[in-house]
């Protein structure tokens, strides 16, 4: 049973309704063991009062870093300067944050949310220092992950939206960049000659996933194109954030749990591609065939114990 917190905050009817509903998972026979046990521990976890608090502190705290995570995933490989402005305003509204009033504000919108709640002097005062403690790392995260960011403006070389304006002025400085960021790297001479032939070709004005996708289908990543080849899974390897690796991460969480600790490690890294790239697999399942052609290619692998699919004999 997997709920998201994210949009009911601050709507009392929508807490009382996940309370409710909760509720009556751990009251109705029909449910298993686990969703039981999970709801109940879900459900007590509704009337702590700590709990609640950090559902909401976090509910602000996700207003800044969402918009930070959007904005850098669209303008991260297009305008990293604009990028940087965005940053120092999360830094400054985390910072906003980190004082008694908004202590105060989260502790009486969590009475709002669940009005059995508490909180004395002596409990704000302990969730103060602990609120203190976690947007200060917050903050610390923030300056070691973004502290190398202005360096990454030489991504912008493949901006496929700024190809026709590089035709007509190379961005030099951007060139250098790359050069002094990861020197002996590539063939520099023969990079500024593949790009000059990039953007002036309008059938190679894609994206760097798909340019790049586009030379190797093309047979012209080897010899026509190595070093633009090299440069695109170069940028296409750094991550704007960590917050991808770190989703990964959470998903291998809870594909093996200790129910499926005799996963194999080929069958979790499947179940874990599969559950990554849901967007990509749900894009793929419009096709009608595609269901039964996935079954019939399991089923061609080898015997199983089951019939799949009725083979001629």
């Amino acid at each position: 049973m997997e709920l998201s917190f994210k949009n009911c905050f601050y709507n009392k009817k929508t807490f009382l309704d996940l309370k409710n509903a909760v509720l009556n998972v751990t009251e109705e026979p029909v449910w298993d063991l686990i969703s039981v046990c999970t709801a109940s521990g879900l459900y007590d976890k509704l009337n702590d009062a700590n709990f609640v608090y950090f559902l909401i502190l976090f509910g602000k705290v996700f207003l800044y870093t969402d918009h930070v995570f959007n904005f850098l995933q669209l303008k991260s490989l297009s305008n990293i300067k604009s990028c940087i402005p965005e940053i120092q305003n999360l830094k400054k509204n985390l910072t906003d944050l980190r004082n008694d009033t908004n202590v105060n504000n989260c502790c009486d919108e969590a009475i709002l949310l669940n009005n059995n709640l508490e909180y004395e002097d002596k409990k704000r005062n302990e969730l103060r220092k602990i609120t203190y403690d976690i947007l200060d790392s917050l903050i610390v995260q923030i300056n070691i992950r973004y502290e190398d960011f202005p360096k990454l403006e030489f991504v912008e070389i493949v901006n496929e939206k700024m190809f026709i304006s590089y035709y007509t002025q190379f961005p030099e400085a951007k060139f250098i960049k790359l050069l002094q960021q990861y020197p002996n790297t590539f063939d520099a001479d023969r990079l500024r000659n593949e790009l000059a032939v990039i953007y002036v070709d309008d059938k190679k004005h894609l994206p760097p996933h798909e340019l790049l996708d586009f030379m190797i289908k093309s047979d012209l990543h080897q010899d026509i194109y190595p070093q633009v080849t090299k440069l695109c899974q170069l940028v296409l390897t750094i991550p704007s954030t960590t917050a991808s690796s770190e989703r990964s991460m959470s998903t291998l969480k809870r594909i093996k749990t200790f129910l499926r600790n005799t996963m194999t490690n080929d069958r979790l890294s499947s179940l874990s591609s599969l559950a990554i790239e849901k967007n990509l697999l749900g894009d793929m399942a419009k096709d009608p065939t595609f269901v039964d052609n996935v079954i019939d290619e399991f089923a061609d692998k080898k015997d199983r114990r089951i019939e799949l699919v009725y083979k001629q004999i």
